[in-house]
């Protein structure tokens, strides 16, 4: 599951620097989660009573979408265009796999794309969150598309406040 909130990796390592690159014709189905849930979450778990001294919950915002129309939702929001490459898996990986190889011999930074990340990227992934439903009482309180809105809204609030030397 991946946060939304203060930072968006996608937004900035790739919305930013060109064309989005859709492994899997941007079909993978992602189940990300507002940043607000996800402390909503937390705050239940250490304040209500746990059925067990040990219980671990999946959170997401039970809302899995497909990568290519969150790409959209981001787009509207943050008021850019959508430019996207269809990139085959096996080119990608292969891609994915030099940079990580090269960061290791060049003792670099971590690459723009790992193995890891390209997997999350191209393949889907959803989590059940029926047992902190029933345990807790989480249910989402923020959509995808609001947590959207208001991170765009956010962003373009720092945005402004770097403007105007604050």
């Amino acid at each position: 599951s991946c946060l939304v909130g203060s930072e968006m990796c996608i937004r900035d390592r790739v919305m930013n620097r060109g064309a989005v690159p859709l492994i899997r014709g941007g079909k993978a189905i992602l189940d990300i989660t507002y940043i607000d849930n996800a402390v909503d979450a937390i705050v239940l778990s250490l304040t209500k009573p746990l059925q067990n001294r040990l219980s671990i919950f999946n959170v997401t915002n039970a809302e899995p979408q497909y990568l290519d129309h969150l790409l959209q939702q981001l787009a509207v929001e943050f008021k850019r265009p959508l430019r996207t490459r269809h990139v085959p898996w096996c080119l990608a990986k292969a891609a994915a796999n030099f940079m990580e190889k090269w960061a290791q011999i060049s003792g670099g930074n971590e690459p723009p794309i790992t193995c890891y990340s390209l997997g999350v990227l191209a393949f889907s992934q959803t989590l059940d969150i029926s047992a902190i439903r029933q345990e807790l009482g989480y249910e989402p309180a923020v959509s995808i598309e609001e947590g959207l809105r208001r991170h765009a809204q956010w962003y373009f609030n720092q945005q402004e406040h770097q403007c105007n030397g604050r």
